[in-house]
Order: structure tokens, then sequence, then C-alpha cells
């Protein structure tokens, strides 16, 4: 019985058309993070700063006893790797988007509910539309299994008009639903926007049916990869973390490494908090032979603070990681405390 229900959930769920969907969306958007730009300059409010993480047993004459210390001079900085596709929609476009798509999202949920009941997965109603961090307004929906509320999906247009579609689990034991994929906004219909539903909730229905989804290679290889630098990436934030709580503010580790669909790579999502207030988010990732470092902003106005870097793998070290963190955290968290100190 089990077999069959997979089977018919596989054929129903997939649809031909979905890997050509998911391909096509990954040429064109390459990162689904807003701030990941970069700025060629920094913000003339807060001048340039370099910070240096020290390393242990080691101390400058008259520096303060912190792990770090930052200097009114500037930090020598990576070239920007790469930008953004050229589409940024404002918030007020990024809601209508939204409010437009109502109708299509109500009938797409309908229909991916008919065939997720057969393995006792429910989507709930969807909760009142917010705007996520990185600029995206949508809804959230609960998300059952056999009755327990096992995690939630959330539903979003994107400022890169991308209708993004995300499902998180409420705890460890119900990782492996954890899935997201996306598709361009633009003459979205049900059919499509239910593919799109169906990408993200195969996990969660081969969790649901006790059988665990079909190992994907390259999403293994990039768990095998990440471990290697697992270790060091930790040592770093706390570095990093130490260094910057002069200022108030601290790292929060939002997702532990986990695959992410759309970018084909594990990621690591950090909270940057100052005062207890989230202001950025960090996203940290293995990309091929380079650890890449990019920060965002909720405000698509201060897109400039964001930051994007990468550094090499071969001989790095906890000190040159930690200090990447930090010099990608800084202009957000700057900003903020001047911001907080002109009220």
């Amino acid at each position: 019985m089990n077999t069959t229900l997979l089977l018919l959930l596989s054929g129903v769920l997939i649809g031909t058309g979905i890997g050509l969907i998911w391909r096509d969306a990954q040429k064109k958007r390459r990162a689904a993070f807003l701030m990941q730009r970069d700025a060629q300059s920094e913000s003339p409010a807060h001048g340039d700063v370099e910070i240096t993480i020290s390393r242990p047993g080691q101390k400058e004459a008259g520096a303060p006893d912190i792990p770090a210390r930052i200097a009114g001079k500037r930090a020598t900085e990576p070239a920007p790797v790469e930008s953004l596709p050229e589409v940024m929609l404002d918030a007020r476009t990024v809601t209508l988007r939204w409010e437009s798509l109502q109708p299509v999202f109500a009938d797409a949920l309908r229909q991916v509910n008919l065939v997720l009941a057969a393995a006792g997965i429910e989507i709930g109603p969807p909760g009142s539309p917010s705007r996520s961090i990185n600029g995206g307004y949508g809804a959230n929906y609960r998300l059952l299994i056999a009755g327990e509320n096992a995690g939630s999906l959330r539903v979003q247009v994107t400022v890169h008009d991308q209708v993004q579609a995300r499902v998180k689990s409420h705890g460890r034991e119900t990782a492996a639903i954890n899935a997201s994929s996306s598709a361009p906004a633009q003459a979205l219909g049900s059919g499509r926007a239910s593919d799109l539903l169906s990408e993200a909730l195969k996990p969660a229905a081969a969790f649901a049916l006790g059988k665990p989804a079909v190992a994907d290679p390259e999403q293994q290889a990039s768990g095998e990869a990440w471990q290697e630098v697992h270790p060091i990436v930790v040592l770093a934030l706390d570095a990093a973390g130490g260094a910057l709580s002069q200022a108030g503010s601290r790292f929060v580790t939002l997702e532990p490494p986990s695959w992410n669909a759309e970018a084909r790579r594990h990621r690591m999502t950090v909270g940057i908090q100052v005062r207890q207030s989230e202001v950025a988010r960090m996203h940290i990732e293995r990309v091929a032979s380079e650890m890449e470092v990019a920060v965002g902003l909720p405000d698509a106005s201060l897109m400039q603070l964001g930051r994007r870097r990468r550094l090499a793998i071969n001989g790095m070290t906890t000190h040159a990681l930690a200090e990447l963190i930090a010099s990608c955290a800084w202009p957000a968290i700057s900003h903020h405390t001047e911001t907080q100190r002109a009220r």
C-alpha cells in the first residue's frame, strides 16, 4: 500500500515539467538572497573600517583585551563575485504581485491538498501576509503530517519577481522535509504553481510514507564537503561574534547547515542581532573550493550595506574566516547602531 501511495504521489506531485522548470529558474536566478549584490563603496556616513581578529595569545600594546578592534581605515576586501539579477521590484510592486496571484495559489493548494491527503498530509489555511527579511512578501501555511504540526510552508513573491515555496520543519526529527523551489512569477498559472508546490513538498510526502527521498549524489557530495569545513566555520563564528560583541551584537544560528535545493549546495543561515534586534541575515556556504559569506538587510533602501565575499579554502584558517565574517557583518551593525544613537 505504501509503495502504491508513493508512486501515486511521485506521478502527480512531480509531473513531467518539474526538472525543466527548476533548471530554467536556476539559470535565471543564481541567488535568492536580496542583499547579495556587492556594494562597491562603504556608506559615507560610517567611514571605512578594518576589523582584525586577534589570534590566541596575541595582544597589541595598548589594545583592549577583546578578540577584535575596529580601526578607522579600509579593510582589504576581495573583488565582488557576482551581482543579483537585474529585475528588482520595490516593496509595493512585490505586494501587488502577491495579491494578484492569490486565486492562482488558492487553486494550486487545493489541487495539491487533494493528492497529499492520501499520505496523511494537509496544508492548513494561510496566516497573515508578512514581509520576509530579504524583502519577499507572502504567507505561511501550517504543514500537518498525521494530524501533527510538523512544519510550515511559506509561499512568497521575491524582489526578483520569483514565486518561492519553502518547507521548514519544526524539529530535528522532521528535518528531512526541509526543501524549497521557485519559478518566475510572470504568467504563473495554477498548473505551474502546483508543480512548484509539489517539488517543495516531495520530501514531506516521502517522509510521511516512511520512505526516504531518492538519494541525490550532488546533495551527498555537498554534505561531505561541508563536513570538512564545519569545525572551522563554528570557531570562526565564535571569534567574529566575540570581536563584535563590543558593539552589542551577536550571531544567532537560525538554520544549521542544510541542503538548499535552489543553490544546489549546503547553506548555514545566521541572524545578526544588535541588542536583541535582528538587523540582517548571513548565509555561509561552501562554493566549490571557496567559502562564501553573504549578508543582506530587509530594507531594500539599505542594500548598499550588504556584503558578499569569498575566501579560498586551500590554506584557510579560523582567523581568516572570522575576519571575513566580521567585515561582512560590520556595515549593517554600524548602521543600526548609528541610527539608534541619532534618535
